[in-house]
């Protein structure tokens, strides 16, 4: 039999694993062009095939020559790569692999938005109106990030400000509702696909209320059954800094739930959300209430930590939904609070707007710590989530949760972009503690190996007043939350992974 009676959709299936490597995430960096560039070169047949593959996402590079516009409107420009494109990825500033695209900043890119020279990227971002049957949007801008100015901050240059950040996100939007307002202009002569994935990468963790309330911003997000959001923080290496009392760390996650995320709730059938630091118990707090998606199937959550014991409830409420995923997500079992200025920990809570139920405060000087500060516990357990997840989502046919790799940043062993490759097993890192003295990030994850956790000063006991002025402060003390739940966490894992590996079997899945 020729190659030639094959049908177009069997090879177009068969050329794309020349795509990605077997067993690999399908990333930028796993992306074997090469191959498909030379199926090309077969024949007509593979040439169509090996294009549909090749040419499915297509990118927006703001590249530092100046020759990514031009490549783009080239690229546009061609049948076959219109016919393919279902995706655009739009870079908001030079991108090279292996590193973040800000550590090396041009100011005539991202300054360019003041003087009104970014006519040349509008103009690209326009050209997406010239792609019949794009279905998703990606825009992706640096890691780094400054916070709302205030005197503390240090001017750092390497820093993508968020004036950029806006002014690229108006830009995409006005694109994509000017596409939506052409192909109805049409009248039927030219059919457009509906744009129905969104992706934010590196989104700052600043509210942004004018713009989502602007007319193409609600025209994009009635539309939208897949949202992804990547949410990044401020950047500040040279600590010791005041990050953790950044107004936007204790307003975003609030004005996220909401505002934001409602926008979305009547189409949604996929989430993702990810935060570059821990996020959901302290300083913001993130609990889910009133969000509902009634048609959400697919739900994955990075870095998120659980502090109540009615934090997750949200997630148990949507009975919908089939695959779950947890990458990164801790629950909090400790927490140190310093004064701020003249007032004690407590007091430090109430300006965060952080809730306390269910925590139990240890008497002062607990731990080693002075009276000046207000330490807790919490006595959640995964057993509990495990069991809750197992008990009340009934149509969940795939889970998988991974947090067994220790990440110095938030970009390392990370799967945003292949949030089907997260692994599910079961480590020691499920528990953390949080110290709000402490710099750069206040969460202090176990080790890996041992879930050992360090919290305060010595041990949990209250020293004599007149043994407290001798406490070594540089003795920490020495939890394991994992080895004290590992039972009963291990027993829920497991009967919650077989349970959901029998509905797949069951429903054919």
């Amino acid at each position: 039999m020729g190659i030639q009676v094959v049908p177009v959709e069997v090879l177009t299936l068969i050329v794309g694993h020349l795509l990605v490597p077997e067993g690999r995430a399908r990333s930028g960096a796993d992306v074997q062009l090469d191959d498909l560039r030379n199926a090309r070169l077969v024949c007509r047949q593979w040439n169509a095939a090996a294009s549909a593959h090749m040419f499915r996402v297509v990118a927006l590079l703001h590249s530092r020559n100046g020759k990514g516009f031009p490549n783009f409107a080239r690229l546009v420009a061609s049948p076959t790569v219109r016919h393919a494109a279902r995706c655009v990825e739009i870079y908001s500033g030079p991108h090279h692999y292996g590193h973040d695209m800000g550590t090396d900043r041009d100011y005539d890119v991202w300054d360019g938005w003041e003087d009104g020279n970014h006519d040349e990227f509008i103009s690209a971002i326009n050209s997406i109106a010239r792609l019949p049957n794009l279905q998703a949007v990606s825009v992706r801008f640096s890691e780094r990030c400054s916070g709302v100015p205030d005197n503390g901050d240090s001017g750092d240059m390497t820093m993508e400000e968020t004036s950029t950040r806006t002014h690229t996100l108006v830009a995409v939007f006005k694109a994509v509702q000017a596409r939506a307002a052409r192909g109805a202009a049409c009248e039927g002569d030219t059919d457009l696909t509906t744009i129905t994935a969104l992706a934010l990468q590196n989104l700052q963790n600043k509210p942004i209320p004018d713009l989502i309330a602007s007319e193409p911003f609600q025209s994009l997000a009635q539309n939208i059954t897949d949202l992804r959001l990547l949410i990044t923080e401020e950047h500040n290496e040279h600590g010791p800094d005041d990050d953790m009392n950044k107004p936007e760390r204790r307003t975003f996650e609030p004005w996220l739930q909401k505002e934001f995320l409602p926008l979305f709730a009547d189409r949604l059938t996929l989430l993702q959300l990810a935060f570059s630091e821990k996020w959901g118990a302290a300083p913001g707090y993130f609990d889910g209430k009133g969000l509902f998606f009634p048609h959400l199937k697919t739900l994955t959550l990075g870095d998120f930590i659980i502090g109540h014991h009615d934090q997750f409830d949200w997630v148990l409420a949507h009975k919908t939904i089939e695959t779950l995923r947890l990458e990164h997500c801790q629950i909090v079992s400790h927490l140190s609070f310093m004064h701020s200025d003249d007032v004690d920990g407590e007091s430090e809570l109430r300006a965060w707007g952080t809730p306390t139920h269910g925590w139990t405060r240890y008497p002062e000087w607990s731990w080693g710590v002075d009276d000046r500060c207000a330490t807790f516990h919490f006595s959640g357990t995964w057993e509990a989530v495990f069991d809750g997840i197992r008990a009340q989502l009934p149509n969940l046919v795939d889970f998988c949760m991974d947090n067994t790799c220790r990440k110095t940043h938030y970009w390392e062993n990370s799967t945003f972009n292949s949030p089907e490759h997260i692994r599910c097993m079961l480590g020691h890192l499920r528990y953390i503690t949080f110290d709000a003295g402490l710099c750069p990030s206040p969460w202090i994850s176990a080790d890996g190996r041992t879930g050992e956790m360090k919290f305060g000063n010595c041990d949990p006991a209250v020293p004599p007043p007149e043994e407290r002025k001798y406490l070594d402060y540089e003795e920490k003390g020495i939890l394991n939350r994992s080895q004290e739940t590992w039972v009963g966490d291990r027993r829920a894992f497991l009967d919650l992974v077989r349970t959901v590996g029998e509905r797949r079997r069951e429903r054919g899945r």
